[in-house]
């Protein structure tokens, strides 16, 4: 038995390896995600393009963001989901 442990010891550690990627891919999904990169949106680029007024930020609940306005997608999140998008209220599956 000791052979087969020592033969197959980079398959134990790619299992270990792949199991902790899993379990963070799914408490990032299912659970309490982390916010380790920060976001890979800005709201600030809205607001200083002028195109959300102060009367937008005070009466609208509910705004968007344009990715195509620059400054405004900084690029995608290395790893899970991206922070942005977990207090959303439509309810959109993210894949």
């Amino acid at each position: 038995i000791w052979n087969t442990f020592f033969d197959g010891r980079y398959i134990i550690l790619m299992m270990g390896i792949f199991s902790l990627y899993t379990g963070l891919i799914y408490n990032d999904c299912f659970s309490k995600s982390l916010n380790i990169f920060g976001s890979g949106w800005s709201v600030k680029s809205m607001y200083n393009s002028n195109i959300w007024k102060d009367d937008d930020l005070r009466y609208n609940q509910y705004l968007t963001l344009d990715p195509n306005v620059t400054g405004v997608f900084k690029g995608p999140y290395p790893f899970g989901i991206d922070p942005v998008s977990v207090p959303v209220v439509d309810n959109v599956v993210i894949h």
